[in-house]
């Protein structure tokens, strides 16, 4: 009987350590988001600070708005970007394939059916609003003042070890406020160099039951990026 006694303590000893460094494997896996030691607000403004302070960096940026009638695309965009006027992006646009470059004051616009380039002096996409978050994606970091923020919960389908900050700031683009309202952020830091690495926004139309949604994925930060003017093309 006391050898039975003794067995069941050990199963019991065994089941607490197990359990235990289940819990301590998911801490550190980063299903449960544990904070880091400076403050959320302090954290935010390093890192917008130091974020919009690179000189190039890359991008994947991904727009929807979703409607009683279900999600409508607008842009999906492989992009790099190099300061302070050098812009190179690539995918989809309304569903439609379409390329543009950037370069020293001219928009380069690719003509798909012909494979040349449309030269644009000046940025005119840009000056009317059009694909202006596409084309210069920092521009979701213009805030009117500094939003209150807290720490968000991580969730299992995101990278582990990045610091998550939510907040619900007054947005500075006027192209975006034009149209929506209530816009809610989630931002992931890097935890050593304090880079935003990620960007989600919801927002919702002021006319209708309409939600805007972005998706802004960063990269290469200060990388030796190279954006060049293309061979082929003409002027209107």
């Amino acid at each position: 009987m006391e050898w039975l006694i003794f067995s069941r303590r050990r199963i019991l000893v065994f089941i607490a350590v197990f359990l235990l460094s289940g819990l301590l494997y998911f801490l550190i896996a980063g299903v449960v988001h544990l904070p880091s030691s400076i403050e959320p607000q302090d954290l935010l403004q390093q890192a917008v600070t130091r974020t919009k302070a690179v000189k190039s960096y890359s991008y994947v940026i991904e727009t929807r708005l979703v409607t009683r009638k279900g999600t409508r695309n607008l842009s999906d965009l492989k992009g790099s970007r190099v300061l302070p006027d050098g812009v190179s992006v690539k995918g989809k646009i309304f569903n439609a394939p379409v390329e543009i470059v950037q370069l020293k004051g001219v928009t380069y616009v690719k003509d798909h059916y012909s494979a040349k380039w449309l030269a644009l002096n000046g940025d005119r996409l840009g000056d009317t609003g059009v694909f202006i978050t596409e084309l210069d994606p920092l521009i979701l970091l213009d805030f009117k003042g500094t939003p209150l923020v807290v720490w968000g919960k991580k969730e299992r389908s995101e990278k582990k070890g990045l610091l998550v900050l939510e907040c619900t700031p007054q947005v500075a683009n006027r192209f975006l406020t034009a149209q929506f309202v209530d816009f809610k952020y989630r931002m992931y830091v890097e935890p050593k160099q304090h880079y935003i690495t990620r960007i989600k926004v919801e927002a919702r139309s002021k006319d209708s039951e309409t939600k805007l949604f972005i998706d802004l994925s960063l990269d290469n930060f200060d990388k030796p990026l190279k954006i060049e003017e293309p061979a082929t093309k003409f002027t209107p």
